[in-house]
């Protein structure tokens, strides 16, 4: 109920705004006392927030109420303009007077503006050439009857160079209601897939994946004559350029910075190196570019933005669910990739190099991804705490640590530091010792260290390791035999804490074992308050020990993704992932199981695929269940949502028919996965992965779950439907008296037909 407009805009500002509101929402807005001529100011705040569609203005006309809807059977309305105008009486629509809505409208004929950056192969503003995007644009078009202006976007400043951040500020002009949407910009998931784009593009893609150190770069096409460009990472997949040079690792790339100050060195992140090689999609030997980004980004997406609230959501998201399936925009890219295939002039032969001589490594040093300089423990314990802090940090990297004037006695110090960041694997501490340097790593050659315990110990001189007096490396180690603790919670198919049944999550755990023949004990965790009632952010307290270094990791856990896929799981947990997915009001709840047998569940949502629960019963849409609440003051009304509700159905997988039950969630959320939380720097993390990747192509995991989802088949029973008895023949009396009768008179008629027939003839 809102009484006055600024009520009203904060409202909509909530609504709006939240990241797990649907645009497709309906809304019931009551104001109090409105006027006439007050329509034009609530259409104008309601076009301020994308709302165009599904909305219902109820407000006070004499002694009853009006209902005010928009306005959109003109042609060219095009569902996002229009006007409140007077629809019903509250009386008129309640006693069946049901005038027909006046929001109809339609997207065909209309026109809308996207925005786009020229980036070959996905859009290209410069030849009669479509891009992949453009492509999809164009099918689009065709198949809704719409016209779509896709425009290139250059943003420069006033000295007429491009700006860095250009896909924020597209994005700006559709939250600002300036164009239709954004064509473009790139989505990073961690679903592992290689993907072909150009290796300028890539560049691009490093630099949002990393946070590189850039270097200097030319000004002019001209002074690119006299420099080279300097990969640094190896993530970068290196390209035989032209007078290239390769500096190894970031050290050494921020150290040749450093000492050529005269000298403009470029890297791949130069928007002059783009500008350059924009076009080509292959190398020097004409072969695609195909790179497969490591941990933590195995997955980058082109995506396409749209305004909140725009009626092009819909339609693009059905489209590309269909196009996707048939397979003519990979046969687009396919034409594409090929055809730069046929274009290339390979200029580059292949040159064959003698194996060198171990002397030739004289000088050779350690080369790992990172290296810290530091004077002192606080300077130190400050960085280990950015970088393990760090989203981007990679846990498997590299330290190379260099202390100056370290006493024998402070390794202790340093080991406790490195301990407290989970940080075991892959260090190297160098420290001076008179003349020399002095190089100590961390000694897990003792049995039960498993990959995180341990001391830092000497290992070698750098004068003796620079000679080729090659010590073997103390970490050596093992997770064989070590044991490890996880917590999870008790949920069927996935866990199980009651039986000896295995849930799914258990039985790789115990596949897991076997192979790397560790010890894992996982345990049910539940958290109750002095109530003795589970408490709702068991999960966050769950990963809380997990970074309290209290437990090894979390087995469970829901990761939604955009990727379309549908998912086989109890119906009670559904409820839960509803509860993620959306935000519920939720009702009044029963404490007991016992306390079901007199209150009905109800569903209130398009979202919630709906199932025969005994005395279920549906209010249809959220302000008639709210309202069902409200008028039922001494009556205990529960939803999916209840726990109480788990307690009774947690073991159920199939429906009363004995089906099992099969979910798709709608846009936003279409996919659900479960996961597994292991501590930052865990030794388990590479196993698991790998792990993973090759017990899921053996089909093992889902021949386990087929076994228990028809196993909960077979103990199902089905309510089946009361028999009906066949009814007695004496009931059909009336009807064979009628048939009798039918027959008689047809009977009579043929042989008068016959008679009059051989009278004729005689």
């Amino acid at each position: 109920m809102s009484e006055d407009y600024i009520e009203l805009a904060n409202g909509l500002s909530k609504v709006t705004s939240d990241k797990f509101w649907n645009p497709s929402a309906r809304f019931i807005i009551v104001v109090q006392n409105l006027k006439q001529y007050s329509l034009q100011d609530v259409a104008d705040l309601l076009h301020t927030y994308n709302i165009f569609q599904k909305v219902s203005l109820i407000s006070r006309y004499s002694d009853e109420y009006a209902i005010y809807k928009y306005n959109l059977t003109k042609p060219g309305d095009c569902l996002k303009t229009g006007h409140l105008k007077f629809w019903s009486l509250c009386s008129d629509y309640c006693s069946g007077k049901m005038i027909p809505p006046i929001n109809k409208g339609s997207i065909r004929g209309c026109r809308y503006k996207f925005i786009a950056q020229n980036l070959w192969p996905f859009t290209n503003f410069d030849s009669s050439l479509k891009g992949t995007e453009q492509y999809i644009i164009s099918l689009f078009q065709k198949e809704y009857g719409v016209k779509i202006d896709l425009l290139e976007f250059t943003k420069v400043n006033k000295f007429g160079k491009a700006v860095g951040n250009s896909t924020l500020i597209m994005i700006e002009e559709v939250e600002n209601n300036r164009v239709e949407g954004v064509v473009g910009g790139y989505v990073i998931d961690s679903l592992y897939d290689a993907f072909i784009i150009p290796y300028a593009i890539q560049a691009n893609l490093f630099s949002v994946t990393t946070r590189p150190v850039r270097g200097y770069e030319p000004k002019e096409f001209e002074d690119l004559k006299d420099y080279t460009p300097a990969l640094y990472t190896e993530w970068q997949r290196r390209i035989a350029f032209n007078n290239s040079h390769n500096c190894g690792t970031r050290i050494e790339c921020l150290r040749m910075v450093k000492n050529s100050p005269r000298k403009s060195f470029y890297t791949l992140i130069s928007r002059l190196h783009l500008w350059i090689y924009q076009w080509l999609l292959t190398d020097s030997h004409c072969s695609l570019g195909i790179y497969a980004l490591k941990e933590p980004y195995m997955t980058v997406y082109r995506s396409i933005y749209v305004r909140r609230g725009s009626v092009l959501m819909n339609p693009i998201n059905n489209f590309l669910l269909r196009i996707a399936s048939g397979g003519i925009i990979r046969k687009h890219a396919s034409d594409i990739s090929y055809r730069e295939k046929v274009k290339c002039k390979s200029h580059s032969s292949l040159s064959y190099h003698a194996p060198l001589k171990l002397s030739n490594f004289k000088y050779i040093f350690i080369i790992l991804i990172s290296g810290y300089i530091f004077d002192d423990y606080q300077e130190l314990a400050n960085g280990l705490n950015k970088v393990t802090s760090d989203k981007f940090w990679n846990p498997s990297a590299g330290f190379i640590i260099v202390i100056q004037k370290m006493e024998e006695n402070s390794l202790n110090d340093v080991t406790g530091l490195l301990h407290t960041y989970n940080i075991f694997q892959n260090v190297s501490l160098i420290s001076r010792d008179g003349d020399d340097y002095l190089i100590s790593k961390f000694n897990f050659s003792k049995p039960g260290s498993c990959l995180k315990s341990g001391h830092l110990m000497f290992w070698t001189r750098c004068s003796e390791y620079c000679s080729s007096k090659m010590l073997p490396p103390l970490n050596v180690g093992s997770i064989t035999g070590c044991r490890y603790k996880f917590l999870a919670q008790n949920l069927w198919p996935f866990t199980n804490f009651d039986s000896n049944i295995r849930g799914t999550e258990q039985y790789i755990m115990a596949l897991f074992q076997k192979h790397y023949k560790v010890r894992i004990d996982i345990q049910e965790f539940t958290k109750v308050n002095k109530y003795g009632i589970p408490v709702e952010d068991q999960k966050q307290i769950m990963l809380k020990k997990v970074k309290n270094n209290e437990v090894e990791g979390v087995v469970g856990g829901y990761a939604i993704n955009d990727a379309y896929s549908g998912f086989l799981i109890p119906y009670t947990i559904q409820a839960s992932l509803y509860s993620v997915t959306t935000r519920p009001a939720r009702a009044f709840e029963p404490k007991h199981p016992t306390d079901l047998k007199d209150y009905r569940a109800f569903l209130y949502t398009e979202w919630q695929r709906k199932h025969e629960f005994d005395e279920y019963t549906e209010c249809g849409t959220r302000l008639n269940c709210l309202l069902l609440v409200k008028n039922c003051h001494n009556k205990t009304i529960f939803t999916v949502v209840s726990g109480v509700h788990f307690l009774v159905h947690q073991w159920r997988l199939t429906d009363n028919h004995c089906q099992l039950v099969m979910y798709r969630l709608k846009e936003p959320y279409v996919s659900i996965y479960r996961a597994v939380y292991f501590r930052r720097g865990s030794a388990l993390l590479d196993p698991f992965n790998d792990f993973i990747l090759r017990l899921i192509t053996t089909g093992i995991v889902k021949k386990h779950s087929f076994d228990i989802y028809h196993r909960s088949q077979l103990k199902c029973k089905p309510i089946h439907q009361p028999i009906h008895v066949a009814l007695p023949l004496r009931n059909f009396s009336k009807a064979f008296l009628i048939l009798l009768g039918g027959y008689c008179l047809s009977l009579f008629t043929f042989i008068c037909e016959v008679y009059m027939g051989s009278q004729n003839n005689s």
